[in-house]
């Protein structure tokens, strides 16, 4: 009990030097009655009103501003691995008796493929390259042949898009953006905004006027999303 009667005692302190430095004002004094103050009187009088400590504020504004951070990334759906192994199987040659000297071994038919993503996309600013050889397909074991007949490289064609925009300083919306690469082409980039769509490779291999060499054809095509990180 003794030790709350002295806070008490010391808030009440407190009001007391709060109120001997507040600005004051008092009534007008006022008196209606007989002279010599003989009754009937009526008078009025008072002192030492508070007034407010501050200047009012009939109307106050107060702002809260939020921040966070997206973090820039770029995603590529292709399963549960970043490399795949894609084995073309037999590709098949013209090897009938029946074949002349000129199309005897050549590449049967053209034929195609179609790789695609259902689920690709940045968030940011940044560039889609996608690469592959030059040659193509390559016979790196070919041993040796006539190269006015026959060839140990397979070219072919890369027919790739996306739904995104071209416009990296606002926003657009989003068109189909095609990526091409030819034969003989190795790489091919476009630079976005940033779009999320699915992502599609037509590859078309174009049946050739050389007879194929026998062996192990290979090529690594490479699609590469960067973000842009020096905006």
């Amino acid at each position: 009990m003794k030790k709350a009667f002295a806070l008490t005692a010391a808030a009440i302190a407190m009001i007391a030097a709060t109120s001997a430095t507040a600005s004051t004002h008092s009534v007008t004094p006022g008196y209606y009655g007989n002279p010599g103050y003989q009754p009937p009187i009526w008078a009025v009088n008072g002192w030492n009103i508070p007034d407010d400590t501050t200047t009012a504020t009939p109307d106050v504004v107060n702002t809260f501003t939020l921040t966070g951070t997206v973090a820039k990334d770029c995603s590529y759906y292709g399963g549960p691995s970043l490399s795949h192994n894609i084995p073309l199987g037999a590709i098949g040659v013209k090897n009938g008796d029946t074949e002349t000297a000129t199309t005897a071994f050549n590449q049967a038919s053209t034929f195609n493929m179609d790789i695609s993503s259902s689920s690709a996309g940045c968030n940011f600013n940044n560039t889609v390259t996608i690469s592959k050889s030059a040659q193509g397909l390559v016979n790196a074991a070919a041993g040796g042949y006539d190269s006015n007949q026959f060839t140990a490289n397979l070219p072919y064609k890369i027919n790739a898009g996306l739904t995104g925009t071209t416009n990296t300083s606002g926003p657009a919306a989003g068109t189909f953006v095609p990526i091409t690469l030819n034969d003989g082409d190795s790489t091919k980039q476009v630079h976005l905004g940033a779009w999320r769509s699915n992502l599609n490779m037509g590859l078309v291999f174009t049946a050739q006027s050389k007879g194929l060499v026998a062996g192990n054809y290979t090529d690594t095509i490479t699609v590469e999303l960067a973000v842009d990180t020096t905006s």
